[in-house]
């Protein structure tokens, strides 16, 4: 089990690191293209149109990896009717939300954004919509039969590729940001349809009909369906309720600065989230059998590898700092000790490993759904007191000190049920040996001498080598041998 997860998480590691270095560079491209506000402009219209994704989706891309590989055991008739009576759902009810949002969309950009420029970004996201919804269904599918190669060479490989590509070409000749949606969907309807075509050749056909109600229908569905639509939409709420407000409440500028703060701080987190999109199936299958035993062997391996690769990594960023920000404009380096605070989640979300998507396939959708509803309030109460004095700042702190509650609330409640957890003196020691390179850099205050650029990243690196070496090779004789 551990040997599938790690070899189908090598591709989407590979795919992470490639998205992430070509997006880096034409995100800052991009952000010196337009300015700060525009692209801030860019940032509301997405959040928008999430949120209208997530609350149409209605959890059917959980559905499908907790019942997916259940049905594989079963019959494959079962699999080809829940797939295409999902994806034809989606596209009827992606269509009609367009059509609403376009037809809307200047009421929407005056009373919800005060700001008659959102017309043109709404009505662009409008067509981009059902193409979201697909590819989320699509992605949930291969993932269900555990082929994340396909997801990565099409849905990272080509689409990052193309879309930089046209990135590059188009805004030299425009600064204008609904370009850059306009290439988005573009991208996203030739990747659909090959991963729909691709899928059907390789695995078993998917197809639209008009028999969707079924999935209505089945009582065991609907019921699992319920529980993680609520918790996801909250679940959604908690995570981007911040960036709404910041929408809302806060200058355009600042909303493009929180969202890049946000993408350089949780870069670090590509492997965990990588290592999810193939974990969750095998958690609920080994659940399913009441594996518990292997679960909790498995659960420990993983988080530690994952640490062991992303606190070096973390360390490296927060070392070049100031460069990666000054990479998006000298507007950015502003926020350089907000965005450094931010790196504090870390601490709250790589030590627990997956922990969410542990609840959410072991049973426990329902109490992680209090946990996103607890988490909510808070937010709502910390914001509501403090954003008018302290604005972006007050924002930040409550992202880190929300997202400690919520995982290692999530922690606890899998222990009590299960008596599993991630934690070892291993991964301990990962952490303990962080802490003097994190002083030292708040020390220098992150300012750096022509030969500190070399000495220090080989130190940390030679550091981590020797603590983690040993544990690493296991891991990976047990895997490969």
């Amino acid at each position: 089990m551990l040997n599938i997860l790690i070899k189908q998480t090598n591709w989407s590691i590979l795919g992470a690191l490639f998205g992430f270095l070509v997006g880096f560079l034409i995100k800052g491209f991009l952000v010196k293209s337009v300015g700060l506000s525009s692209y801030g402009l860019y940032i509301k219209g997405y959040v928008f149109i999430t949120f209208v994704s997530t609350i149409i989706s209605f959890a059917f891309p959980q559905v499908i990896l907790k019942f997916l590989p259940i049905n594989s055991i079963s019959n494959k008739k079962d699999n080809i009717k829940l797939s295409s009576d999902i994806l034809s759902y989606v596209i009827i009810s992606g269509l009609l939300s367009s059509v609403l949002i376009l037809i809307f969309s200047s009421y929407i950009s005056e009373i919800v954004f005060d700001n008659l420029s959102m017309n043109i970004i709404l009505q662009l996201s409008a067509i981009y919509l059902p193409l979201i919804l697909l590819n989320s269904i699509l992605s949930a599918l291969y993932r269900g039969v555990l082929k994340i190669k396909e997801i990565i060479i099409y849905g990272t490989f080509l689409s990052v590729t193309l879309r930089a590509f046209l990135t590059l070409i188009i805004f030299n000749y425009t600064d204008k940001i609904h370009f850059f949606i306009a290439i988005e969907i573009l991208v996203q309807f030739i990747v659909v349809i090959i991963l729909w075509t691709k899928f059907s050749k390789d695995n078993f056909s998917i197809y639209f009909n008009f028999h969707f109600k079924r999935i209505f229908n089945n009582k065991k569905i609907l019921t699992f369906a319920k529980s993680v639509f609520v918790g996801s939409t909250i679940t959604y709420f908690g995570s981007e309720l911040l960036t709404i407000i910041v929408s809302l409440f806060l200058p355009e500028k600042q909303v493009g600065a929180y969202s890049l703060m946000l993408t350089i701080s949780s870069v670090s987190l590509f492997l965990l989230i990588n290592l999810n999109k193939v974990f969750a199936p095998i958690i609920s299958e080994l659940y399913e059998k009441n594996n518990i035993n292997q679960l909790n062997i498995i659960y420990k391996k993983v988080t530690f590898l994952i640490n062991a690769f992303s606190i070096p990594f973390i360390l490296l960023i927060l070392f070049f700092i100031k460069h990666i920000l000054a990479y998006f404009g000298d507007e950015m380096l502003e926020y350089m000790w907000l965005t450094i605070f931010m790196f504090l989640t870390l601490g709250a979300s790589l030590p627990v490993g997956s922990s969410g998507v542990i609840m959410n396939m072991a049973g426990l959708e329902k109490q992680n759904m209090y946990i996103q509803i607890f988490k909510s309030v808070i937010i709502i109460l910390i914001i509501t007191a403090f954003i008018r004095s302290y604005h972006i700042n007050a924002v930040v702190f409550t992202y880190v000190f929300v997202e400690y509650i919520k995982n290692y609330l999530q922690v606890y409640l899998i222990y009590k049920k299960t008596k599993i957890h991630p934690f070892t003196i291993d991964l301990f020691f990962l952490y303990v040996v962080s802490i003097p390179f994190i002083f030292y850099f708040i020390y220098s205050g992150f300012n750096w001498v022509y030969y500190d650029y070399f000495i220090i990243p080989l130190i940390l690196l030679f550091v981590y080598y020797i603590i983690s070496f040993k544990k690493i090779k296991n891991l990976y004789l047990e895997v490969y041998e």
